[in-house]
């Protein structure tokens, strides 16, 4: 390897460093909230699995917060975002979208109805097992019936 032509990132990965995922920037940024800002899906799905804070300690806003103005909303909640979470000006994520768009119209549903089983299974794997646990499922001793229904 060429030490001269690595990034800070690689030299993290190389040293097994995966707390790089939470490192904050001196707005108090993490990759996390940028991809989520950015609207890059797979960025953020790869740095959920990788461990990165769904809810990081309070920030200016959160990833949920900066993934409203988009549709990654979807799979912060799906890794337990808080959708109740307020950021520093007091506005939960909802009150970042478009009233009348169908993203704001899901996050209200997901404001006002209780967890569904499903995604409290998850989460409670998430949890126990760490983010990665869920890309390695059919591995767990788990019958195929409820390994199917939490794919």
């Amino acid at each position: 390897m060429h030490y001269d032509r690595v990034t800070p990132l690689h030299m993290a990965c190389l040293k097994g460093n995966i707390q790089i995922v939470n490192v904050q920037s001196i707005d108090n940024s993490t990759p996390l909230c940028d991809a989520s800002a950015g609207g890059n899906i797979e960025c953020v799905k790869i740095l959920l699995e990788a461990g990165a804070w769904v809810n990081p300690p309070l920030l200016l806003s959160t990833p949920l917060h900066e993934a409203s103005l988009r549709e990654g909303a979807k799979v912060l909640l799906s890794y337990g975002a808080n959708i109740y979470q307020k950021d520093l000006n007091g506005r939960k994520p909802r009150q970042l979208c478009d009233p009348n768009s169908d993203l704001a119209l899901f996050l209200l549903l997901c404001e006002t109805q209780p967890k569904s089983l499903k995604l409290c299974c998850r989460l409670a794997i998430i949890k126990h097992l760490g983010a990665s646990s869920l890309k390695c499922l059919a591995s767990l001793p788990i019958p195929s019936l409820i390994l199917r229904y939490l794919e």
